[in-house]
């Protein structure tokens, strides 16, 4: 079954929109990715951010995850094309090189997108 035909089923039985769920889950995926972030000093966790349309560009000096919790929940809240971005220069080393292999052994974003579908299950409950 697609994604949408789930999305679609899961609001029917939730008795909301689908774009209320894919809202959701989008949220619950994105903060998973943050919370999946390693910390050391925190830069790289608060270093997410989502926004519609085209990837964030540029570096924040944010630590933690209140930031970009608060950022996530501003930018997903009606039906668009959602980017969560990271663009410190050591956020791909960590993701795919194993930088961080006893805190993230297989990435940040890599786990939570095999997550997704569990994740957006989880919505009914």
């Amino acid at each position: 079954m697609s994604f949408t035909a789930d999305v679609s089923r899961i609001a029917e039985k939730m008795n909301t929109t689908a774009e209320e769920v894919a809202r959701r889950t989008f949220v619950a995926v994105f903060e998973s990715v943050i919370m999946d972030t390693p910390v050391d000093t925190g830069r790289l966790r608060g270093n997410w951010q989502a926004t519609t349309l085209s990837p964030a560009q540029g570096k924040l000096d944010r630590f933690g995850h209140s930031g970009p919790f608060a950022n996530v929940k501003a930018v997903v809240h009606k039906p668009n094309l959602y980017y969560l971005t990271n663009n410190l220069p050591y956020a791909e080393r960590i993701e795919y090189d194993g930088w961080s292999h006893t805190k993230a052994p297989r990435g940040m974003v890599r786990i939570n997108v095999t997550r997704m579908e569990s994740i957006l299950r989880s919505q009914m409950k």
